[in-house]
């Protein structure tokens, strides 16, 4: 039996061309702009009085900030 699964591509985070004698360096940051936090959201659902939830939000919010510096730190490096 077959079975059909769809291509993973890998895309880079730098490409490097050459024109003439020069080196051209790209840096593929356009997918690093689309992580958003949604406050509106976050401060809705935080809003109910359930101290498990808040916790768990509040320590998602935390990965999201890491994330975000952690993608910062490597496009500066």
């Amino acid at each position: 039996m077959f079975k059909y699964e769809k291509a993973h591509y890998v895309i880079p985070d730098v490409i490097i061309d050459k024109h003439g004698d020069e080196f051209v360096v790209r840096i593929m940051d356009d997918l690093l702009s689309n992580i958003k936090f949604n406050h509106n959201y976050f401060n809705k659902v935080s809003s109910y009085q359930e101290k498990d939830a808040n916790q768990y939000l509040q320590e998602k919010k935390q990965d999201y900030y890491w994330i975000i510096r952690s993608l910062n730190q490597r496009q500066q490096t």
